[in-house]
């Protein structure tokens, strides 16, 4: 099962846009590829961290989201380069 972070971290990049132009035979590797970067980059684990202290959605949050998603998901979305 995934966890809350990872799941919050998948909801945000679908209703933020970011998945809205990558191919839809891509999307289970772009949503692979960010839940493997909570673990494995820097910014997702800082992402990672601060949730579990504090799991509200602030100005924070979304900027650490932000830079994750701007870090994983640009290489599968060439509108977002």
């Amino acid at each position: 099962p995934k966890s809350v972070a990872e799941q919050v971290a998948i909801l945000y990049a679908g209703t933020n846009k970011w998945l809205a132009h990558i191919a839809v035979a891509r999307l289970p590797e772009a949503v692979k590829a960010l839940s493997a970067a909570l673990e494995t980059s820097q910014t997702g684990q800082q992402y990672v961290r601060r949730f579990r202290e504090s799991p509200v959605l602030d100005d924070e949050l979304k900027g650490l989201l932000d830079a994750l998603m701007q870090e994983v998901l640009t290489e599968y979305n060439p509108k977002r380069k």
